[in-house]
C-alpha cells in the first residue's frame, strides 16, 4: 500500500509518504537427473528442491523544505522495517535443510541546500543512516553474521548553460547494499558437478563517483568515474575436499575497483521518423584470481544501440531495434560480443482504447554472448541458448485514466533488495 501528503504551512513545504510492501514467493523444483557413464552402468535420481521466502516492509518518510536566503533548505529523516524468511529443504539430503530469518532497522536523516544565482544552479546535501542489521538460523540469533552499520554520505552538484549548452558536474558518495539473497546460508543443489550458496558475511560496497553531463538540444553526453571500496563479486570454491568436481558459487567482497562509464545519445526527430542512438563504452580498473594467478581484467566493453520508431498512417506505428555489445570484462566475468535484432509493428483503434501490437525479440538468435567466471582455481564457461520469440498483444482499455496515485514513495532501496 502507499499512502502520501504535500502540503505546506507558512511557507514550509510537507512531503510525506509511507510504504507498506508484503510479498512471498514458493518454489518447488523436481530434477529427475540421468547420467551416462563412460565405464559402468547408467544411473538415475531425483533431486528434491523446496524454497519459501516471505517479505514484509513498512517505511515512511519526511521532507521539509523551506525558502532560505536565494535558494531553499530541504531537511528530512526516512524510517523502514524489514522482515524477510527463507527456508529451503532439500529432502534427499544432497544438501543440507536451512531456516534463515533477517531483520532489518534503517533510519536516516538528511540536510540540502539548494540555489540559483543567476544562470547558475548549485545544491550540496549530506544524509546519514543507521542501519542494525540482525541475521536469524533456525530462530537462533547469530551475533557474528548480525551487523550495525553508521555512515555519512554527501553530494554536490551544480550546473550552468551556456548559449544552449547545458552543463552539470556532480559528486556523490553512496552505498550498494547486498540482496538479500545473496546474504542467504543455504546451498542450493543445480546439478551433479554445481551448486549455489550466498554469503551471510557480505558486507556493502560504498563508491564515489564523479560526473560530467551535458546536454544540447537532441544531443547528450555523460561521463562519470567511480572508485569502489569491498566490490561484491562471484566467487567459486570446492563443495567439498572429497569431491573436487563440484563446484560451489557464492559472493565474496573485493578490496576495491573503479569504473570508468561514458555514453553518448543522439535522439532527432525527422519527420515521421524518430531515431535513437546510444554508444556507451564502459571501462574497468580490477585485479582477479585466476588458476594461472591474479590477472588484470580491464577490457573495454562498447555498447551501442540503434533504435528507429516510424509513425505511419493510420494510427500505425513500426519500431526497428538494433543492438551490439562488444567483448569485454565486467568485474570477474570475460564476456564473448553479441548483438540483437527487434522489431514492432502497433496499430491504434478508437482513440487507442483498443490496441494490437506483434513484436519480435532476438529475431536472429544472436543476444546471448558466451561468458567465462573467472576465480581462483576455477574458470567457469557457460554458452546459453539464444531464443527468439514472438509476441501478439490485444488490448482494450475500460477505462482509461491517469494514476492519481502523486506520492514519491519510501524504502525504495531496502524494496529493491527483496
Amino acid at each position: 500500500f502507499n499512502a502520501y501528503y504535500t502540503g505546506g504551512v507558512k511557507g514550509l513545504d510537507i512531503d510525506f509518504n509511507m510504504d507498506g510492501y508484503w510479498g512471498a514467493s514458493f518454489q518447488n523444483q523436481r530434477t529427475l537427473e540421468h547420467r551416462t557413464e563412460v565405464a559402468g552402468a547408467d544411473s538415475e535420481r531425483t533431486i528434491t528442491n523446496d524454497n519459501t521466502v516471505k517479505n514484509h516492509l513498512l517505511a515512511a518518510r519526511l521532507i521539509l523544505a523551506h525558502p532560505l536566503w536565494k535558494g531553499k533548505v530541504s531537511f528530512g529523516g526516512e524510517f523502514s522495517t524489514n522482515d524477510r524468511s527463507d527456508i529451503y529443504l532439500n529432502k534427499e539430503g544432497i544438501v543440507g535443510d536451512a531456516d534463515m530469518r533477517i531483520q532489518e532497522n534503517l533510519a536516516s536523516a538528511f540536510l540540502e541546500y539548494s540555489l540559483a544565482v543567476g544562470k547558475l544552479h548549485a545544491a550540496a546535501g549530506l544524509r546519514y543512516e543507521f542501519l542494525k542489521s540482525d541475521y536469524y538460523e533456525y530462530g537462533i540469533k547469530s551475533d557474528e553474521q548480525s551487523r550495525t552499520y553508521h555512515n555519512v554520505f554527501p553530494s554536490l552538484s551544480v550546473s550552468y548553460p551556456i548559449k544552449g549548452l547545458n552543463l552539470n558536474i556532480n559528486y556523490a558518495k553512496g552505498i550498494d547494499r547486498p540482496h538479500y539473497h545473496l546474504l542467504r546460508s543455504n546451498i542450493t543443489y543445480v546439478n551433479k558437478y554445481y551448486c549455489e550458496t550466498g554469503n551471510p558475511y557480505l558486507s556493502p560496497s560504498f563508491w564515489n563517483r564523479v560526473e560530467l553531463a551535458a546536454s544540447y538540444k537532441w544531443i547528450s553526453f555523460v561521463i562519470n568515474y567511480s572508485y569502489i571500496k569491498d566490490m561484491m563479486i562471484m566467487s567459486c570454491s570446492l563443495f567439498s575436499e572429497s569431491n573436487p568436481y563440484v563446484t560451489l558459487r557464492s559472493y565474496k567482497n573485493m578490496d576495491h575497483g573503479s569504473v570508468l562509464f561514458s555514453s553518448l545519445t543522439l535522439a532527432p526527430t525527422i519527420g515521421f521518423w524518430s531515431p535513437k542512438l546510444d554508444v556507451m563504452a564502459r571501462k574497468q580498473w580490477f585485479i582477479a584470481g585466476t588458476p594461472s594467478g591474479p590477472e588484470n581484467f580491464g577490457r573495454l566493453r562498447l555498447i551501442l544501440n540503434f533504435d528507429n520508431s516510424f509513425r505511419l498512417p493510420w494510427n500505425f506505428r513500426l519500431d526497428i531495434d538494433g543492438s551490439y555489445i562488444s567483448a569485454g570484462d565486467d568485474n570477474n566475468f570475460r564476456y564473448g560480443d553479441c548483438w540483437q535484432f527487434d522489431f514492432s509493428v502497433y496499430k491504434g483503434f478508437l482513440e487507442d482504447r483498443l490496441s494490437i501490437q506483434l513484436q519480435g525479440e532476438d529475431m536472429f538468435r544472436t543476444g546471448r554472448p558466451e561468458w567465462r567466471l573467472y576465480c581462483d582455481r576455477y574458470v567457469q564457461t557457460v554458452s546459453e541458448e539464444n531464443r527468439r520469440t514472438i509476441r501478439l498483444t490485444l488490448r482494450y482499455k475500460l477505462n482509461p485514466s491517469e494514476s492519481k496515485y502523486r506520492g514519491t514513495g519510501a524504502g525504495r532501496s531496502q524494496r529493491y533488495r527483496m
